[in-house]
């Protein structure tokens, strides 16, 4: 992901340097959010910043001091633009029944957008469902209590 990111940056900065126009481009990625500081940005005063954040509030949902401290430090870059991508679903219910339908349900919808994108390549396809699908499976359906620490909640369930 960090390469298409940084390709995307490569290709802005071209673009704005064929028309004179400054712009700095810096890609910052965290395995662990919660070691975001704000000392780690060289931010100008009028820089416009993003944060993009891929699954990131779901893996957080089990440590509201980590997900609050996150929230502080996005808080004070003031990004321009900010977009998450999280799942709508919720495979945190403490009943089993209740995560496995949640999972079933997610993980088909999955399935099906995958089957349209990676249809013709089998590798690709592979390496998508076990890095994608199996960890919500094993964490859903296998982790109890405190093993379980990638949650997918819906919005609704964050009070």
């Amino acid at each position: 992901m960090r390469c298409v990111i940084e390709e995307a940056g490569v290709r802005l900065r071209s673009l704005a340097g064929s028309l004179n126009i400054s712009f700095p481009f810096h890609v910052i990625t965290l395995e662990d959010f919660v070691k975001l500081q704000l000392s780690m940005l060289d931010l100008d005063d009028e820089e416009a910043v993003l944060v993009y954040g891929l699954h990131a509030l779901e893996k957080l949902v089990s440590s509201p001091n980590e997900l609050e401290a996150l929230m502080r430090v996005i808080t004070r870059i003031s990004p321009r633009v900010m977009i998450t991508i999280d799942a709508a679903t919720n495979v945190n219910s403490p009943i089993f029944v209740d995560r496995f339908v949640e999972a079933l349900l997610y993980c088909g919808a999955l399935f099906d957008n995958l089957e349209d994108c990676l249809r013709s390549n089998v590798a690709e396809r592979g390496i998508v469902d076990s890095s994608l699908l199996v960890p919500v499976i094993r964490n859903a359906m296998a982790g109890e209590g405190a093993e379980r620490k990638h949650r997918i909640v819906g919005i609704n369930a964050i009070s």
